[in-house]
């Protein structure tokens, strides 16, 4: 069998890139048509999972690349193929995906910014069609007699894309609500509202969050369900995460919302009847309008920078904070995190925060230790050597600045003695 033949032909016909490996991952030959231009980010990211076992072994696959490209990987029994990347114009899905990760700078620090996602003009197009139908002649030239039926090239795509049989009937159902809605004058909650319970939210205003979900409107709800609970389930779903954007627009940390979001849900979910799931969304919510007051400090909404929740910097500042209260934190230790200048990031937190950074983060590990003396059965002393403190009395000194109570006058009167009692057996028992 002449291998480099159709490994040629295939390059030419689809007028792209064609490797050759062995079964071992070794690159044996690669043909491309003049002037192509493979885009080699994406390579990059197909070689990191090809010797990891994330593909389907013994059959061939498509491995989209982005929203556009697409690979195809052949495994035969002597050589394994890789076909492209091809440019596919087809609006279709693809059960393999090449994911998008974050890289390291120089410095060594993530780099977040999302990577250049197009691609060269000097990658061509095909149809799905022409891959499938090279891809099997590549496969079957190297498939021993005893294979199984061979595929055709509209099972190959079948097997490889993602079908979307609702599509249209979402849209015929859309179509058809929406005239009946028209027709019997039957209209969702007024957007209005929608907009001053979410800038009220994003302000930090807790009181009139609250008023504004006094508003009945229940009986111009979307019908998400039949079922009461899920209902009420997927309504809560739709208020927590407008809550989450919003108290992440008002300065909360992004971490700190999505963990919020996280157990909320999971609470849902396990609730049994319709009350409890709605208590659960609207108590998280006005959650959510507490933190971002507590974020501002009761400051004038003129005095908050627009620019605060949007700067890139703060927000993974926060994060890193966020994600290591458990630590004796410092300025340059965050600083070296983010890949920043310490004074420059104390200069800029102070600017756009309006609380030095020292500040800050006394002030979210006060926070945590709120937590923690509320629904933890941890001791004064475990409590401050968890989040850093010198001594317990260094840490109880902090907490009545901040608070004005002691530790065991806050525990006392918000302590949840339910959830202590039944932590503390708990605790006993893994003791």
């Amino acid at each position: 069998m002449n291998y480099s033949y159709l490994q040629q032909y295939v390059a030419n016909h689809l007028r792209t890139r064609v490797r050759r490996f062995t079964p071992e991952r070794k690159l044996v030959s690669e043909f491309s048509v003049p002037g192509f231009c493979d885009d080699s980010f994406w390579y990059q990211r197909l070689i990191e999972l090809y010797p990891a076992g994330s593909l389907p072994p013994g059959q061939p696959v498509f491995i989209a690349a982005g929203e556009k490209l697409i690979y195809a990987f052949s495994p035969g029994e002597s050589y394994h193929y890789l076909i492209g990347p091809c440019l596919c114009e087809e609006e279709t899905g693809f059960l393999y995906n090449l994911p998008v990760l974050p890289k390291k700078s120089e410095t060594g620090t993530l780099d977040l910014t999302e990577p250049t996602l197009t691609y060269s003009v000097n990658i061509f197009p095909c149809t799905l069609l022409s891959l499938a139908e090279d891809t099997l002649l590549l496969f079957y030239a190297d498939t021993p007699e005893s294979a199984p039926t061979p595929l055709t090239p509209s099972a190959l795509i079948s097997r490889n894309c993602i079908e979307d049989p609702h599509a249209a009937s979402v849209w015929k159902n859309f179509n058809r609500l929406l005239l009946h809605n028209m027709e019997n004058n039957i209209y969702h909650n007024p957007y209005n509202q929608e907009i001053r319970e979410y800038t009220a939210l994003e302000n930090g205003d807790v009181d009139t969050v609250r008023r504004i979900q006094k508003e009945d409107y229940n009986a111009r709800r979307g019908l998400l369900s039949d079922d009461p609970v899920r209902q009420e389930l997927y309504m809560g779903i739709v208020i927590i995460t407008l809550s989450r954007s919003a108290a992440a627009r008002g300065g909360v940390s992004p971490e700190a919302c999505y963990s919020l979001s996280d157990a909320a849900i999971r609470e849902m979910e396990a609730c049994k009847d319709p009350a409890s799931v709605h208590q659960v969304a609207r108590s998280t919510q006005l959650r959510y309008a507490m933190l971002v007051k507590e974020q501002k400090g009761n400051r004038p909404a003129q005095d908050i920078p627009e620019t605060a929740s949007d700067n890139l910097h703060i927000s993974h500042c926060k994060d890193y904070i966020f994600a290591h209260l458990n630590q004796k934190l410092s300025v340059k230790m965050i600083a070296e995190a983010i890949g920043l200048e310490p004074n420059y990031l104390s200069a800029l937190f102070g600017k756009c925060e309006k609380i030095p950074l020292k500040q800050y983060i006394l002030r979210e590990k006060i926070n945590l230790a709120r937590n923690m003396l509320a629904y933890s059965p941890y001791s004064y002393i475990e409590i401050a050597n968890y989040l850093g403190f010198s001594s317990q009395s260094h840490l109880g000194e902090q907490f009545r600045r901040f608070t004005g109570m002691t530790l065991h006058q806050y525990r006392s009167r918000y302590g949840k003695e339910d959830f202590l009692q039944d932590a503390m057996s708990q605790r006993d028992v893994h003791q």
